[in-house]
């Protein structure tokens, strides 16, 4: 497993050939209303590493029930085909 820098303040981990961003929910700036473009600029930099390094997808884990559902909503509106094809999940951890 290794680290990918994948902007100045955001980076993923490659696990079992998935590109998992660090936990969201330790970073207010990302789980706020308000911050939808933030959140599809890191979505759409790890999409492009995920296919430059040729793994399996990107997976969001959020703690935060909400947040999760918000991400998954907001996501879909720009990488509906993504999250069709399994390559985009966001998931709630708890």
């Amino acid at each position: 497993m290794g680290e990918e820098k994948v902007s100045g303040t955001v980076s993923a981990k490659l696990a079992f050939r998935f590109l998992t961003p660090f936990p969201l929910s330790a970073n207010p700036r990302y789980v706020t209303l308000g911050k939808e473009a933030d959140i599809l600029d890191q979505a759409e930099r790890l999409l492009k590493l995920n296919a430059g390094l040729g793994s399996n997808g990107v997976r969001y884990a959020i703690s935060n029930e909400a947040a999760a559902n918000h991400f998954r909503t907001l996501l879909r509106t720009k990488f509906a085909d993504q999250m069709d094809a399994g390559i985009l999940k966001v998931f709630h951890v708890p």
